[in-house]
């Protein structure tokens, strides 16, 4: 059970997001803010869709891979689909939600989905999820993320990304991203914890 829940959970957690841009030019009677924020959001670079590659866990015994497909552009849907693998099972998580722009940097997405996992029989769970991103700089961002999965256990996961650019145009990055997976019920209780690293691409 402590595998199966690492299976269906930590793909979902791998999810952060670009500021929107603006392609308008600020008007001269525009206030002093809204030309500060319409600059800032000039000045990012954004791409709609990301792929990430999980290249291992770290401090936890589980050797899982698996992609991540996420559309991420800003006040705008959320689509993300997961697939993970580890000995003979298979898992994949499809998600939908909104990518809400609180302000040029900070970015909330409500995320709601199924999780289906083959191997040792056949099983459907549904998932929800709370995602949030602050860029503190132009290579750097900071995350929150919390996934919950809804079954005769209560089993979350906790995730805090931390994700760098790694090129001048910003369409590679590498992730680190610390959690803690959690699972309570009458009959068993177990927590793991761990550092997920991936590498993902944007366009």
């Amino acid at each position: 059970m402590k595998q199966l829940c690492l299976k269906l959970i930590l793909p979902m957690t791998a999810l952060t997001l670009f500021a929107h841009a603006d392609d308008q030019i600020p008007s001269i009677n525009m206030p002093l803010d809204n030309k500060i924020m319409m600059m800032d959001k000039e000045q990012q670079t954004f791409y709609d869709n990301r792929v990430s590659f999980c290249f291992g866990h770290f401090y936890a015994h589980t050797d899982m891979g698996g992609v991540v497909y996420e559309r991420l552009k800003p006040d705008s849907m959320y689509v993300g689909i997961a697939t993970a693998v580890y000995s003979k099972t298979v898992g994949i998580s499809a998600v939908g939600g909104y990518n809400f722009l609180l302000t040029p940097k900070d970015r909330l997405t409500p995320v709601a989905g199924l999780s289906y996992v083959t191997g040792h029989g056949h099983d459907l769970f549904p998932v929800l999820g709370l995602h949030y991103e602050r860029e503190i700089n132009n290579v750097f961002r900071v995350g929150a993320n919390f996934t919950t999965l809804i079954a005769s256990d209560f089993v979350y996961t906790i995730g805090v990304p931390l994700t760098f650019a790694i090129d001048s145009q910003k369409r590679w990055e590498l992730q680190m991203q610390p959690y803690v997976v959690h699972a309570d019920s009458w009959l068993f209780r177990f927590t793991s914890t761990g550092i997920q690293g991936s590498i993902a691409y944007r366009f």
